[in-house]
């Protein structure tokens, strides 16, 4: 190992102090293994691991600390610890397919799909809720069934999937039963077993995605017929705008019972609240029924009224762009995509020569506060108050949300207020100093944000 002088060691300490991500880590171990300090770069490659958001980074990591080692290939120790570093399930997927294409070891993946199930399993015992498992699940048997499929060999994760049952006979939170039938059916191709994970999952909740799932994989429209008519008979169904309207296109797509499914729109438009609500409904008129005219008038209640937006709000690329939406309830994509329609009207041409309008957006997009630290795209009040550094600063919640959108005016962000309740009509106009204590006032943790930052088309 060659001794680095201390101005050398000195700077690169600087750098180290600066590093934010794997990527700024990963390049100062690269300059220190340039300068020949081997033992350093191993330790600073090692930190970078820390920071990997992807397997695909982390094996840089591990490859650069084998090759600086001397030592050939992943290790199976580096295989499972790299679970340990990166905790979504996609990751899960990366993982395995490298390990199939690169040594195709059978058994190391099966340990690597345990070992995430470790995980889970000790994330919801600590949680003790359903949170974003269930979502988890399904993902984590897409995975599972991707890699049988890759190893041609249907019964590999019978094991696991009996250890997820197994789990679910004697814990809270479970897998969904519904998830576990789709994959017993289609890579097991065991309809009897599938048919007994339905049952379980029925007695839990009769809902249109699980009866889409046995249609799907089962084939039993007779039966499904009859959880259809649970469905529609249950007095939640009757009060909620998205199960009557999902059940009614399932039925129509399924079923093709066509005026069952407009029975079922017609109450559904009963309960509608909000503008989306009216322009999905408006959708499956025209896709499903070819009722036109209806859907017309439904449209119209979807539609926000824009008021005093004029004006050029500008572009990242010259300091600008920066637009929070304040949202009464759920953000409407549609209402901000009038806004970008009516603001950003200047036109350029994209690779193929085609017309286009001249804006684009950062995803995710970004805006740092001192109030409330760094903020990225969506937030709901209660999400303000608990996941970001308001939740240091004395006062009420809604005096630091008061706050916090004084910050983000001051600092040129454009507010623009999204409200669905107007008493004229669903609107979309700019908030203004004077009024965002009034907003905050009359619709209080009801209300969201969401941030967006535009530019010129070739700037993102």
């Amino acid at each position: 190992m060659n001794r680095l002088s201390e101005e050398k060691i000195n700077n690169f300490k600087k750098e180290l102090s600066n590093a934010e991500d794997f990527y700024d880590f990963s390049s100062i171990a690269e300059e220190i293994l340039e300068a020949g300090d081997r033992d350093w770069a191993i330790e600073i490659h090692t930190l970078a691991a820390k920071h990997a958001k992807s397997w695909s980074d982390l094996k840089k990591s591990y490859t650069a600390v084998n090759v600086i080692s001397d030592l050939k290939g992943i290790s199976e120790e580096q295989y499972l610890n790299a679970l340990d570093h990166l905790s979504k399930v996609y990751c899960l997927g990366s993982l395995a397919e490298d390990i199939q294409e690169t040594i195709n070891d059978k058994e190391l993946i099966e340990k690597v799909f345990h070992k995430y199930l470790d995980q889970v399993f000790l994330k919801m015992k600590n949680e003790k809720k359903l949170h974003g498992y269930t979502w988890c699940s399904g993902n984590y048997l897409d995975a599972l069934k991707d890699m049988s499929e890759k190893l041609e060999d249907k019964d590999w994760s019978k094991d696991i999937i009996n250890r997820i049952l197994s789990h679910n006979e004697n814990k809270e939170p479970r897998f969904g039963y519904d998830d576990i039938a789709e994959y017993v059916s289609s890579v097991f191709n065991d309809k009897n077993w599938a048919k007994e994970l339905y049952d379980k999952a029925l007695a839990d909740d009769i809902n249109v995605y699980t009866v889409e799932s046995i249609i799907e994989n089962l084939g039993d429209k007779v039966w499904a017929k009859k959880l259809y008519e649970k469905i529609e008979s249950d007095k939640h169904t009757s009060s909620s705008f998205l199960v009557t309207h999902s059940l009614a296109d399932s039925i129509i797509n399924n079923l093709n019972d066509k005026s069952w499914a407009k029975k079922l729109y017609q109450k559904a438009e009963e309960v509608a609240e909000t503008p989306e609500d009216y322009r999905r409904l408006a959708n499956s008129l025209t896709t499903n029924l070819e009722e036109h005219k209806k859907a017309a008038e439904l449209n119209k209640k979807g539609t926000f009224v824009l008021n005093n937006l004029d004006g050029t709000w500008g572009f990242r690329r010259e300091g600008f762009g920066r637009v929070v939406y304040v949202s009464v309830g759920e953000v409407d994509t549609h209402a901000m995509q009038l806004v970008v329609d009516h603001i950003y009207t200047d036109t350029t041409e994209n690779e193929d020569g085609e017309e286009i309008q001249d804006w684009a957006e950062y995803d995710p997009s970004q805006i740092d506060t001192n109030i409330a630290g760094e903020l990225i795209d969506g937030y709901s009040f209660d999400e303000l108050m608990q996941d970001t550094k308001l939740k240091e600063i004395e006062g009420s919640a809604f005096e630091k949300f008061e706050n916090l959108l004084r910050e983000l005016d001051e600092s040129g962000c454009d507010l623009v207020l999204i409200n669905p309740m107007d008493l004229n009509g669903p609107a979309v106009s700019k908030l203004n100093k004077k009024s965002i204590k009034k907003v905050i006032d009359k619709y209080k943790n009801s209300l969201q944000i969401y941030i967006r930052e535009y530019d010129h088309v070739g700037d993102y």
